[in-house]
């Protein structure tokens, strides 16, 4: 399949707004080439936002929240909103691995206090 497909691009954006599980995305985006050329979605600080609303809203496990930043780290089909691109990386990694920066309730306390001191 075409690694431009509007499938890849939809699965992407649906695994990025949590629409569909990071374990899913990634079984059903097998079909396509791991290695792109470019960037085919962008990642924001709005949907990092809204994916660490719902963890600390209870609406994600610790797991849940873990195993999306996981998957958004891992993908070079993801991008980061250009001018945000370091804090956003930043975010990911934090969130990727809370066995190095602390319990995930306070990794995802301090993102929403990161991301409200850049808004």
């Amino acid at each position: 399949m075409n690694d431009q497909s509007p499938l890849r691009r939809q699965l992407l954006q649906d695994a990025i707004a949590l629409r569909i599980p990071p374990a899913s995305a990634s079984s059903r985006l097998k079909v396509f080439s791991w290695d792109v050329d470019e960037e085919l979605v962008t990642l924001t600080l709005g949907d990092v936002r809204g994916v660490v609303e719902r963890y600390l809203a209870g609406d994600l496990s610790d797991d849940g929240i873990g195993d999306w930043a996981e998957f958004i780290e891992s993908r070079d089909d993801i991008g980061y909103e250009p001018r945000h691109r370091d804090l956003l990386a930043d975010l990911i990694f934090e969130l990727a691995t809370p066995e190095i920066f602390g319990p995930m309730p306070d990794v995802a306390r301090g993102v929403v206090s990161r991301l409200r001191a850049e808004s």
